[in-house]
């Protein structure tokens, strides 16, 4: 919760920043009225440290018809921006899984305080665009680190799969608190104080983080126990490319990466669209996402439970089509009490998915392989990751090729026609029953060698024969077939 805010403080207060970075001659954010060319309110929400006073300044259609234009060809440079963290990651998660199995938790959660800490103290005294890029991937780093190592541990603690499961909600909830404080804190930081302020701030609680993990670590020798426990099958510490071949792992990324793209592009276009058709300063685009933060903090204490008992493919079907009418409802929000109900909405269903698919990844890991979860946390980190590349890259260019609501409605429908797709997992079988189920069929095949050794009594007679090769060569056969079998 607490690494949380560094991540989405930069939403609200981006657009602002880096259109005073390039225009510096508009020392402020412009309110601008596309119907009107009357005398409007420029408000400076820029300072450094300093009062200045408001002044007025006389615009001309024309003048806010070029700001527009500027702000709307700055999503795709946001995008990018928002996007480096998540690429960074994408990267890094693979070795951070290896070395939680190799080093434990501890080490990688106390160095990604270090660059945490140093990435925020960068963003308070960063003025240009290059600087803000590179900070921006440092948080990369140290959130793989973080995260990757910090739910891997808290996962090795509980072993039973409700129990489980309600305490990864509450952990994603307080994930969520976090992005509700991120925007809000900095709209409202930036908009009194500067950015200087705001990120040495932010810095001070990074550093109690860091103290908080460290007396965890002087307190908690279990930490060190990264490694995984024999398993049914005596498969440990199970890879990445093994669990990237199990078709369950695939379609819950899938509903994972297109709910949280969703918010992901909720968060990149929406403050840019406040600006241009509502004339909303910094604090109000940030303050917007805190209903949908506490709607989705909610939801995942909520259905953390519930989600056991009704099926955690049925919460997160249920949960795409509240975002489908949650991105609906937003296209035809005209003033912001719709909106702040439209993008809860959006907070409730992703919140509905988060805390179902989460378990569900951890459940597959402990019934089909093995108990070691750094490695599927490092692929659900993944799926997260391509989330904000994704979504802030695409939508940032979609918005200017095809616009805010056809984007939209762009969104909703992905969500609609991938729910049905939850049906598959259902029950998801352990691996051992999958295995034994597969070769019991494949050998009362038709074609299978088993059969046809029982019906061709001339070949079991050479079997008698030469029984060694004919021996091996069926073993051998009979597991290649299961091994295929398990990669289909």
């Amino acid at each position: 919760m607490m690494y949380r805010p560094s991540f989405n403080i930069l939403v609200p207060i981006i657009p602002d920043y880096l259109y005073r970075i390039e225009h510096p001659a508009h020392n402020c954010s412009l309110k601008f009225n596309k119907m009107t060319s009357s005398d409007r309110e420029c408000h400076l929400i820029f300072r450094e440290n300093a009062t200045i006073p408001f002044f007025h300044r006389h615009q001309t259609v024309k003048e806010a018809a070029s700001v527009e234009h500027d702000l709307v060809q700055e999503n795709g440079r946001i995008g990018l921006l928002f996007a480096s963290k998540s690429f960074v990651q994408l990267f890094t998660n693979p070795l951070v899984g290896l070395l939680t199995a190799r080093f434990g938790y501890t080490p990688p959660l106390l160095f990604g305080f270090v660059v945490m800490f140093g990435s925020t103290c960068g963003f308070a005294f960063a003025h240009t665009y290059t600087t803000l890029f590179l900070c921006r991937a440092l948080q990369g780093l140290g959130s793989a680190f973080t995260a990757v190592a910090g739910f891997g541990f808290l996962a090795s603690q509980y072993h039973n799969d409700e129990e489980r499961g309600i305490v990864i909600s509450h952990v994603t909830s307080g994930v969520a608190i976090g992005a509700a404080l991120g925007p809000f804190l900095g709209g409202v930081l930036y908009y009194n104080y500067g950015k200087t302020t705001m990120f040495l701030l932010l810095a001070f609680i990074a550093l109690i983080d860091g103290l908080l993990r460290l007396s965890m670590m002087c307190g908690s020798n279990s930490m060190s126990e990264g490694k995984s426990v024999e398993y049914g099958g005596g498969k440990t510490n199970v890879s990445i490319p093994t669990l990237l071949c199990d078709p369950y792992i695939w379609l819950m990324m899938g509903c994972i990466l297109l709910s949280l793209s969703s918010g992901a592009i909720l968060e990149t276009i929406l403050p840019i669209h406040m600006m241009i058709e509502w004339m909303s300063p910094s604090w109000l685009q940030g303050a917007v996402f805190l209903p949908f933060a506490i709607a989705m903090f909610l939801s995942q204490n909520i259905f953390g439970r519930l989600s056991f008992r009704m099926g955690r493919w049925l919460c997160s079907l249920l949960g795409m089509q509240v975002i489908a009418v949650g991105f609906i409802s937003i296209t035809q929000a005209q003033v912001v009490s719709i909106l702040i109900i439209s993008v809860s909405l959006v907070g409730i269903g992703i919140g509905m998915i988060s805390s179902s698919m989460v378990a569900g990844l951890i459940q597959i890991v402990d019934v089909r392989y093995a108990s070691g979860f750094g490695n599927i946390f490092s692929l659900f980190d993944m799926a997260l990751c391509l989330c904000f590349i994704l979504g802030p890259i695409i939508s940032g260019y979609a918005h200017r090729l095809i616009g805010f609501d056809w984007l939209l409605y762009l969104v909703a429908a992905l969500n609609i026609m991938y729910a049905p797709l939850l049906l598959l997992i259902r029950k998801v079988p352990t691996k051992i029953e999958q295995t034994s189920n597969e070769q019991q069929k494949w050998s009362e095949s038709a074609f299978s060698p088993c059969s046809f050794i029982k019906k061709n009594q001339r070949f079991k007679k050479l079997t008698y024969r030469d029984g060694y090769f004919v021996e091996s060569a069926t073993n051998s056969y009979m597991h290649l077939s299961s091994i295929l079998v398990t990669f289909e």
